[in-house]
C-alpha cells in the first residue's frame, strides 16, 4: 500500500471537514463571534496542527521510539485527567475540559491512543497477555501499564463520558479478543465489563432516561427533542437533499449542529447520497488502516493497528447512530468532520502512528 494513499483520504477529509463545519456553524458563529467564519477559521487551525502532529508522529518508526511515545502521550493525558477532576471547565454538566490559552483541551481524547499503546505493549510475541509467567513470577510491567488503563478510564467515567468510557473499553477489550489470551479470562472480563455498563445506565437516572426516551414517542422539550430535530433533517434532507448551505434545521433547530449532529446536517443539505458517500469515504479509510495492521510483522504494532481500527469505526458509528436515532445521544463527534481540536489531533495523532507502522513494513 503507498503511503500517499491514505494522505490522500486525510486531505479529503480535511476538505470535507471544513466545508461542513462552515455550512452548520456560519449562524450561530455569527451570533457568538460576530463573524460567521470564526468557527471554521479555528478549525483550519486545528486541522493545521493536526497535519503537523500526523507528519511528527510518522516519524517515530523505531520500536524503542514508539515506547518512549507511549511514555510521554500517557503520563501528559494522565496530567490532564486529573487536572481535569480537580479544576476542569464545566461544559453542559460534564467537567471534560482543560482552559489553554483561548482554547479548551479534552485530555480524554488523547487517553484514547495512549489506552490503545498500553495494551499493545501488554501484549507479548504470541500474542498473549500475561500477569504472571509459568515461574509464577508477577510481569510487573503489565501489571503497571493495566493499572494505568484501569485508573484512566475511572477518571473518565467520573466526568462523567460514559460514552468516551465505553468506546476506548470496547476497543481494548477486542484487542483482548483477537489476542490468545485464556478465553475463561477474556470472557469473564467481556461479562464483567458488560454489568459495569448495564449498572452504570441503571443506576444512573440521567443515562436511564436518555436509554428509555428511545422507546418513547412524541417530541417536545424532552430527551426526544434532540433526537427528533435530527431525524427531522435527515427526513428533510430525502435521497439528493437541499443543497450545501441550504438546510434550514441548523439553524438553532438542531442541537450542536457542527459538533454532535453535524451528519444530520449533512444528510439534510446533500441528501442519502452524500451521506452514503461520506460513509464509503469512511470505510476506504478503514480498509487502509487494516492493510496497514494485517501487513505488519510486530504483533504489538498490529494491535495497536488493529484496536485504533476498532476505534475509530466504533466512533464513527456511535455518532450516525445517535443521528439516525438507533442510540442515545453520547456526545461523541463524528471523526476528521466535525467541530473541535482535541478529538480531531489526537485522531491524526493515532494515523500517524499508524504511518509510522506502514513504514516499518517497507
Amino acid at each position: 500500500m503507498r503511503s500517499r494513499e491514505i494522505k490522500f483520504i486525510l486531505f479529503l477529509f480535511t476538505l470535507l471537514g471544513l466545508l461542513c463545519v462552515f455550512s452548520s456553524s456560519a449562524v450561530f458563529s455569527f451570533e457568538q463571534y460576530g463573524s460567521k467564519y470564526m468557527m471554521v477559521f479555528k478549525q483550519f487551525l486545528f486541522f493545521a496542527a493536526g497535519w503537523v502532529v500526523f507528519y511528527l508522529m510518522q516519524k517515530f518508526t523505531g520500536k524503542k521510539a514508539i515506547a518512549a511515545l507511549t511514555v510521554f502521550i500517557t503520563v501528559v493525558s494522565m496530567l490532564g485527567l486529573i487536572y481535569v477532576l480537580i479544576s476542569g471547565v464545566r461544559i453542559n454538566n460534564a467537567k471534560r475540559w482543560i482552559q489553554f490559552f483561548g482554547f479548551t483541551v479534552q485530555p480524554s481524547e488523547f487517553f484514547k491512543i495512549s489506552a490503545l499503546l498500553l495494551m499493545a505493549f501488554s501484549i507479548n510475541k504470541q500474542g498473549k497477555i500475561i500477569l504472571r509467567n509459568k515461574r509464577g513470577v508477577w510481569e510487573w510491567g503489565n501489571v503497571f501499564r493495566l493499572s494505568i488503563i484501569i485508573a484512566g478510564l475511572a477518571l473518565v467515567l467520573v466526568a462523567p463520558d460514559m460514552g468516551t468510557t465505553v468506546t476506548i473499553g470496547a476497543a481494548l477489550l477486542a484487542g483482548l479478543v483477537f489476542s490468545k489470551t485464556n478465553f475463561k479470562y477474556t470472557a469473564g472480563i467481556l461479562l464483567i465489563c458488560a454489568l459495569l455498563v448495564v449498572a452504570f445506565i441503571y443506576f444512573s437516572p440521567y443515562r436511564r432516561a436518555r436509554v428509555v426516551s428511545m422507546f418513547k414517542s412524541g417530541g417536545g422539550q424532552t430527551f426526544n427533542y434532540q433526537r427528533f430535530q435530527s431525524q427531522n433533517a435527515i427526513q428533510k434532507g430525502g435521497v439528493f437533499g437541499k443543497g450545501i448551505g441550504r438546510g434550514r434545521m441548523k439553524v438553532f433547530s438542531l442541537p450542536e449542529a457542527w459538533s454532535d449532529f453535524i451528519f444530520s446536517v449533512i444528510s439534510e443539505e446533500v441528501g442519502l447520497i452524500g451521506g452514503i458517500l461520506l460513509i464509503g469515504l469512511y470505510f476506504l479509510l478503514f480498509m487502509r488502516i487494516y492493510n496497514i495492521g494485517n501487513k505488519t510483522k510486530d504483533i504489538q504494532l498490529k494491535y495497536f493497528t488493529l484496536m485504533f481500527l476498532v476505534l475509530l469505526s466504533m466512533q464513527v458509528g456511535f455518532n450516525i447512530g445517535v443521528a439516525v436515532g438507533v442510540l442515545p445521544p453520547t456526545g461523541m463527534v463524528l471523526p476528521l468532520i466535525s467541530s473541535g481540536g482535541s478529538a480531531l489531533i489526537a485522531f491524526m495523532m493515532g494515523f500517524g502512528i499508524c504511518e509510522a507502522v506502514r513504514n516499518r513494513n517497507g
